[in-house]
Order: structure tokens, then sequence, then C-alpha cells
């Protein structure tokens, strides 16, 4: 039986897609800088291990309130440590790939330049610079026991810093206790992706090559949900989306995708 991993790879070859990634899109100009920072995230959604890093990186990583920190006035301020410079560019990314944040209004907040292209490059320099350095050393890092977390004493949220962009990125929104989804929502995100899996298989349009890569990441994606994690899912969904934009059934599964991208909007993913 397959698991979450089947359609990912740990070899040294994928880590020097990431570089590649980053450096495309640390080069490219504003008008590219969307599709550059999707297939960084595909990339990413594509290797075991770089998908690691980000998972263990974002574990109870509080997205919005770090952002509220960096943000500091005009500046924009990453914080200390490896793990957390990793998660909050990360976070970033996906926000703006799944347009919870307007790129080009960040970049001009925070990276202000003479025009957009220069922003962009002062905001790739300090934001996709950072994320690459940190990445590949992560990516080699051997790792070392951690001693157990002392228990941190529960504080009450403000309700001004849960409206601080309408959302909680990789908390509290539609999930249960544990962080994972109730078996309604998995429920429903199963029947969609099923739907989609069914859709694939019968395509008689599909070349064999294409199919089997849409089957993988959508059997991947499905995985994903029945074990329960919303980062797991959220990783997943990145390359199941992108993978279908590229794919030559994007129209024949329009309504189907339209479908699996409101539910991911409900649960606040």
């Amino acid at each position: 039986m397959r698991t979450v991993y089947d359609i990912m790879s740990d070899s040294d070859e994928r880590l020097n897609d990431f570089r590649l990634a980053c450096d495309e899109a640390a080069a490219a100009k504003f008008i590219l800088a969307e599709k550059k920072i999707s297939e960084l995230l595909q990339i990413i959604a594509g290797s075991k291990k770089l998908f690691n890093i980000m998972a263990d990186a974002t574990q109870n990583f509080d997205f919005a309130a770090e952002l509220k920190k960096a943000v500091n006035g005009r500046e924009f301020v990453l914080p200390t440590g490896r793990k957390k410079q990793i998660a909050i560019v990360f976070s970033l990314l996906y926000a703006f790939d799944s347009k919870k944040l307007d790129l080009q209004e960040f970049i001009h907040n925070h990276f202000e330049s003479e025009n957009v292209n220069d922003e962009f490059a002062r905001f790739a320099s300090v934001i996709l610079g950072n994320f690459r350095a940190n990445v590949c050393d992560e990516f080699r890092a051997v790792p070392e026991p951690q001693p157990a977390p002392e228990p941190e004493e529960e504080k009450p949220v403000r309700e001004e810093e849960k409206n601080f962009f309408e959302f909680n990125f990789f908390s509290q929104g539609a999930e249960n206790e544990s962080g994972d989804f109730d078996k309604i929502q998995a429920s429903s995100l199963l029947v969609s992706i099923r739907e989609i899996i069914g859709i694939v298989a019968r395509d008689p349009e599909l070349m064999p090559t294409e199919r089997e890569e849409l089957m993988l990441v959508c059997e991947a994606f499905e995985k994903a949900v029945e074990y329960g994690s919303r980062e797991t899912v959220k990783i997943m969904y990145i390359g199941l989306k992108n993978t279908i934009a590229v794919s030559s059934a994007v129209r024949r599964l329009e309504i189907q995708t339209d479908n699996l991208n409101r539910l991911i909007k409900e649960l606040q993913l």
C-alpha cells in the first residue's frame, strides 16, 4: 500500500532542485515572482526530507503572532533561530501562493524601492537568500537529542491578535484541539479528492505517464487527509494543485478542483 511519501525523494538531487528553484525565484522579475514561488513550493512538496524540515519548523508555530513581531514599522526583521526563520519564510511563501497575503503589497510595504522589480529583488535577497541557506543547513544537519521542553503556562489570546490577518495560519481555524481534522472535515475532503481520482483514472485523453503522475499526487493528498494532519495536507495540497494546473486535464477537472479549493479555503488551510 502506498504511503503519503510515495511520490517523494530523499536524494541530494532534490536539494539541488531546491537550490535552483530558490535561485530562479530570486533572479526573476516581479511579473514571474508568483509562478516561481509556486514552483519552489512544489519542489518542497516533492521531497520527503524538505517536507519534514517544514513540518518540524512549523510545528506549534504561530504565524500571525510571529509575523506581527517581524514587522517593525515598515521594516521586516526575521526572528532569531534557524527553525523560526524557516517557519516564517515558508509560511509567507505559502500565504502568497494561496493569496492570503498580497505579494506586491507586502514587498512595497516592507522592501520599498524605486520600482516593483527592485522591491522584489530586495525581498529575494533577504527572504529567499536566508531561506535557501537555512534549509540547506537543516537538510545536511545531523539531528541532535533535544531536552524535553518545560510546560508553558497557557496564555489567553487577545481578539485583535486572532484577527491579525483574518486567519491564523498554522493553528486554530477550523481544526480540533489536536490540530487535526475531525471526521466531517476529513470526509468532505476525501469525497472531493476521490471524485478527482475517479475522473483521472477514466480520462481517455491522458497519456500514461501524466495519468500516473496525477494519480500519485492525488493519492498522496488522500493519504495525508486520512493521516489527519493539517500541516501534512497543506504541503501535499501544494503539489496536487500545481500538478493539476500544468496537466492537460486542468479544464476537465475545473469543477472538481474548484470544489476542493473551496473546501481548503473553508478549512483555512
